[in-house]
């Protein structure tokens, strides 16, 4: 670690260790977001302060449009959803995150770096432990960059939240525009400043799952080659529940692709890593349309990820998707793959 990185992380730690004392987390609900802007990018980080359940203490700052789409996701997602789908939605989070959990969670590298430091922590949820969240991969631990990033963001989540106490209309006026904090030159000198601004979505709420652009020459291109028969079949797309990848390197969550006849016959099926392109599951899923040589009139799944993931699919070529998440064949198929791969 240079001198310059060892007073970022440092920076950050002070910081990190002055917003856990503050515990605002007890007069702020994770629904009051606000925004700072990063000096160095422009890009804004919505805040939202964990820990008013008694459960995650933490600042989560979600990152960009997108990051503010998965806080959204998370913020609106029906109770009576699926385990499995509500899995897939945590590891759809793009965010960075100070967590201040027990000395066990920490990894090898946090301990390691804690004693570099030579700080010292003592007692539950008193430990610093930094992460990024990016969708479909293990959270990690966050560059030099980042931490700097962060510090900026605790201390004007700290200045948003002791305003906040007393004046709970700060983060959101009449409007409905949201404060976000902005770094700016006056006289000379940096400072950070208010201002509002429109959420980068009207809708209240995005789909739960992210929807993609079927294409329409592919899909054009299969109907000239096949029928649409009065036939089901069955599609199965999650995530395996264990993360891989190869040591040293950050890990990830794959996906499983699975194509079956309802009497449980499977078709095909296909291992997705580290993030491939939906346009790649695309064409695949043609593929396999082509192996049983005719379009379904109805495709049922058992998770509403699934769901959306071929939505765009299913619309384009006319096939009823149907959501059958206790189809027992479904079950089978998890368990006889998971057991094969894990």
């Amino acid at each position: 670690m240079t001198t310059k990185e060892e007073a970022v992380w440092r920076a950050f730690y002070q910081a990190a260790v002055t917003f856990r004392d503050l515990k605002c987390w007890e007069w702020m609900y994770d629904t009051d977001i606000f925004g700072v802007e990063n000096p160095k990018t422009g890009e804004i980080g919505y805040c939202c302060v964990m820990g008013n359940a008694g459960e995650v203490f933490a600042l989560g700052v979600y990152t960009g449009d997108e990051g503010f789409k998965s806080y959204l996701r998370l913020l609106y997602m029906p109770e009576e959803i699926e385990d499995e789908d509500r899995v897939a939605i945590g590891l759809e989070q793009n965010m960075l995150k100070v967590e201040f959990v027990d000395r066990q969670e920490l990894s090898k590298p946090d301990l390691d770096q804690v004693k570099e430091l030579g700080l010292k922590f003592r007692g539950r949820n008193q430990w610093v432990m930094p992460r990024e969240y990016l969708p479909g991969y293990f959270p990690w631990f966050l560059t030099t960059e980042q931490a700097e990033w962060m510090t900026h963001a605790l201390q004007q989540a700290m200045d948003v939240a002791i305003r906040f106490e007393d004046a709970p209309s700060l983060i959101r006026r009449e409007d409905g525009k949201l404060l976000v904090r902005v770094q700016v030159q006056q006289k000379g000198k940096k400072v950070w400043v208010d201002e509002y601004r429109e959420e980068p979505f009207e809708e209240e709420s995005p789909d739960i799952f992210p929807v993609h652009q079927a294409d329409p020459e592919l899909a054009k291109a299969l109907k000239k080659k096949l029928k649409k028969k009065k036939s089901d079949l069955l599609f199965m797309h999650q995530y395996f529940p264990s993360p891989v990848g190869n040591q040293g390197k950050r890990p990830f969550f794959s996906k499983i692709s699975l194509w079956a006849t309802p009497e449980g016959v499977i078709i095909g099926h296909n291992l997705s890593f580290d993030n491939e392109p939906w346009e790649k599951f695309e064409q695949d899923f043609y593929q396999q349309l082509e192996t049983v040589k005719f379009i379904p009139k109805r495709i049922g799944v058992p998770t509403v990820m699934a769901y959306y993931h071929i939505m765009p699919i299913a619309k384009i070529l006319g096939i009823e998707l149907l959501l059958m998440p206790e189809y027992p064949i479904f079950e089978e198929f998890r368990e006889s793959f998971f057991m094969h791969f894990f």
